[in-house]
């Protein structure tokens, strides 16, 4: 099989890239970081897709890794020669398998081939896409043979095909098995087994001595309850000496607090006797004592208002005080009201202006006509003139102006007229204006005369008139508001002194149903005379009870009894204390003999069940056994059918091993392979692991054995028509831990290699890139 070109739309960060392979040597020669990984992985996910994964680690998610970072499609084609036909088989990836395309098209005859999840990759090559990945795709990080469970999977596949068992997971399964079964350090279900027996038997053992046991118990039990039955009787004497002996201490209780309250009694009697000078024979109820007690707060408070009453009646009279210092003596309202009076006749006579009217200024009047008839007769001089420039305008303007000529000329001489005949009255007028001012003046020097003498009896003559008539207002104003406040006080002081009177009286009415020496009429007083009346209600209460209690405690009996009062109550108690302890321990033993004994008794019953129990572990047991051997000998059998199976392909992996080190090396050692393809070398005459070796030899024995490998593989598994396959091989700079020489080797083997298989081969490194073209 030969690839022939490609065509990456888009994978990775490759966009647009063409590719034409040759028949032999391909060299990708490219820096580091420009997709030479991505281009291989380009090449096996067209032959073989991408499989669905979640996984979330780049490394292990193609689909989400190679996704074109910057979008567009995702996939593209390879055209390739496979048994003398052309093909090219193009692929387009999605989100995920479902959204994947796929199309194989056979070039000369124009077939295309379009089924849906074709394994294309598994027909073409004959491997699954692992098998495809361990053999043809070889890089630095492939050549690691610490592990040849990649050689040993694929060898199982080729088995596979030649048996209808597959040997390397039969053997697999069976020695999961069989280690399942057993193993060493005594695990497995063999051994699991034989302990579960081992415990039953135990259990068995336990359930024999079970019954000799029960017997002794039975005897303990009967022994412990008589025991037990003895201490009761003693118990009971006790305590019903001890239950004597308290109630003589009782008796004692009860006869001292007779004692106490028949001397209680007394007290009680002393202090009523004293309630009793002032409440005796007086009907008093609580609310007799809330009304008072509320009308006493009430003269307190009446009290209070007084007081603050008559505050306010004496600070009135300060402010009357304050305002009358000032005046002489006390205005009034009428002094108030004529001087008023007095300065509006003042203001009339001064405000009122008395103008003689003089004859020079009439002719002002005439010569303002005249200009004014001058200007309007120039003016219609020149609408006659604009006739002849514009007959409609000049006509307007001489109609106009002609027509107030004439009115203003009228007015002018009817004014020259009249002027003459108002001379004589505008003098006789001027006279009758000359006598009146000189009235007014006289006046005018009376009223000031008045005002001035209003001040001058009020203290303010040298005060201006509408200053003193606004402070007058003001002080009078005030003196009214005092006046009415004050009387407003008076009246409500005497309101409240006669209310205060009748209420004491209630007061006198109330206290005079006492026997007090002192009388006081107070709040506090009414408190706490109804304070002494609770005393009396309470000593009296207090007094029933212990009178009643008295006559039960003389009801109980208060003589005491002579015969008991000698015993020792505290050595009673600590004796009975005594029994009661062991009386607790027996009992508490004999519980605990009855849960053994039904122990006994249970695994007596269970006896039976753990035979029957012994009796299927032992049958279990053997089923395993027999299952061991079987699967023991099957082991063994199919070890051997393995061992027969992989030296058929040994020998021809071994030669092929070789000779491919023949080439790849300068001093070929002799080499040996174990049938996990594990290879050892001779050393000094010794085979010893390639382990021993240097990181670049073993690279070296890998590169071979993965030849060697290939080789094997893909022999055994031709075309459908019985042709050799003969797939390319993947080299991504596989040499990197080689020194100069068997580089230079193992280049030139490469190129040898190329003339019999297509070799795709991708470095960064120049020299190597230089060394395979040479």
């Amino acid at each position: 099989m030969k690839l022939i070109k490609c065509h990456i739309e888009g994978f990775g960060k490759i966009t647009s890239f063409d590719y034409t392979f040759n028949d032999k040597l391909n060299i990708i020669f490219e820096e580091n970081g420009w997709g030479k990984t991505t281009f291989s992985v380009f090449i096996k996910s067209i032959f073989y897709g991408m499989s669905a994964t979640r996984k979330k680690n780049l490394d292990e998610n193609d689909r989400v890794l190679y996704t074109p970072i910057g979008g567009g499609k995702f996939g593209g084609y390879i055209e390739f020669e496979n048994d003398g036909k052309i093909f090219r088989l193009e692929r387009y990836f999605g989100k995920n398998e479902a959204s994947d395309s796929e199309l194989l098209t056979e070039l000369s005859s124009g077939k295309t081939y379009n089924e849906s999840n074709f394994k294309w990759g598994e027909r073409l090559f004959g491997v699954n896409s692992d098998a495809f990945l361990r053999t043809l795709f070889l890089s630095q990080k492939d050549l690691d043979l610490s592990d040849n469970k990649c050689i040993s999977d694929i060898i199982g596949e080729i088995s596979s095909e030649e048996s209808d068992i597959n040997i390397e997971r039969a053997l697999k399964s069976i020695d999961e098995k069989v280690k399942d079964l057993k193993t060493t350090g005594g695990r497995g279900k063999i051994e699991e087994k034989k302990r579960q027996i081992v415990s039953v038997e135990n259990e068995i053992f336990t359930c024999e001595t079970a019954k000799t046991a029960l017997n002794n118990i039975e005897e303990d039990i009967l022994q412990k309850s008589n025991q037990l039955k003895e201490l009761n009787l003693k118990i009971d004497g006790i305590s019903t000496l001890s239950k004597k002996v308290r109630e003589v201490e009782a008796l004692k209780e009860r006869r001292k607090l007779y004692e106490e309250k028949k001397a209680l009694i007394e007290t009680l009697k002393g202090k009523i006797n004293e309630y009793d000078k002032i409440f005796a024979d007086k009907t008093v109820t609580d609310e007799d004592f809330s009304k008072n007690l509320t009308i006493a707060t009430e003269i307190s408070l009446i009290k209070d208002d007084l007081l603050k009453t008559e505050e306010k009646l004496s600070e009135l009279k300060r402010k009357k005080q304050d305002i009358l210092v000032n005046f002489s003596s006390l205005p009034t309202k009428e002094h108030y009201d004529e001087l008023v009076k007095l300065r509006e006749q003042e203001n009339e006579i001064v405000n009122e202006e008395i103008e003689i009217i003089e004859p020079s200024s009439q002719p002002k009047t005439f010569n303002y006509y005249a200009v004014l008839l001058a200007v309007l007769a120039v003016v219609t001089f020149v609408g006659i003139g604009l006739i002849f420039v514009n007959k409609i305008v000049g006509i307007v303007i001489t109609l106009i102006s002609g027509a107030l000529l004439l009115v203003f000329a009228f007015l002018y001489f009817s004014n020259l007229i009249k002027g003459g005949t108002d001379s004589a009255k505008i003098e006789s007028f001027n006279k009758e204006l000359l006598a009146k001012k000189e009235k007014n003046q006289a006046n005018l020097v009376k009223i000031q005369t008045l005002i001035l003498k209003i001040k001058i009896e009020l203290g303010f003559a040298d005060t201006a008139t509408d200053e003193f008539i606004k402070y007058l207002d003001n002080s009078l104003r005030k003196l009214n508001e005092l006046c009415l406040t004050k009387e407003h006080f008076e009246s409500y002081l005497s309101l409240k002194k006669q209310e205060e009177s009748v209420k004491n009286q209630a007061l006198v009415s109330f206290f005079s149903r006492f026997n007090l020496s002192e009388k006081n009429y107070t709040v506090n007083a009414i408190k706490e005379l109804k304070i002494q009346f609770e005393n009396m209600k309470q000593l009296s209460s207090s007094l029933a009870q212990l009178n009643k209690e008295i006559v039960e405690l003389e009801n109980k009996g208060i003589n005491l009894s002579d015969d008991l009062l000698n015993a020792d109550k505290e050595k009673l108690d600590e004796d009975e204390r005594l029994l009661r302890k062991n009386q607790t321990e027996l009992t508490n033993l004999i519980q605990a003999l009855e849960i053994s004994k039904n122990e006994c008794l249970s695994k007596i019953d269970k006896q039976k069940e753990l035979e029957s129990l012994k009796v299927l572990y032992e049958d279990e047991l053997s089923a395993l056994n027999k299952k061991y051997e079987l699967l023991s000998k099957t082991y063994s059998y199919l070890q051997g059918a393995r061992k027969s199976l992989t030296e058929k392909y040994l020998k021809p992996v071994h030669d092929k091993l070789n000779d491919y080190l023949s080439k790849t090396t300068l001093n070929h050692e002799k080499t040996v392979i174990d049938l996990d393809y594990n290879i050892s070398v001779e050393i000094n005459g010794q085979l010893k692991s390639i382990d021993y070796c240097s990181r670049g030899w073993k690279n070296i024995f890998a590169l071979a054995l993965r030849l060697s490998f290939i080789d094997s593989v893909y022999e055994k598994r031709p075309l459908e028509n019985g042709a050799k396959r003969n797939p390319f091989i993947v080299l991504d700079d596989p040499f990197v831990n080689y020194d100069d020489k068997h580089l230079n080797k193992a280049l030139d083997f490469i190129k040898e290699l190329s003339l019999d298989k297509q070799i795709i081969y991708f470095t960064c490194h120049s020299s190597r890139a230089s060394g395979l073209v040479d």
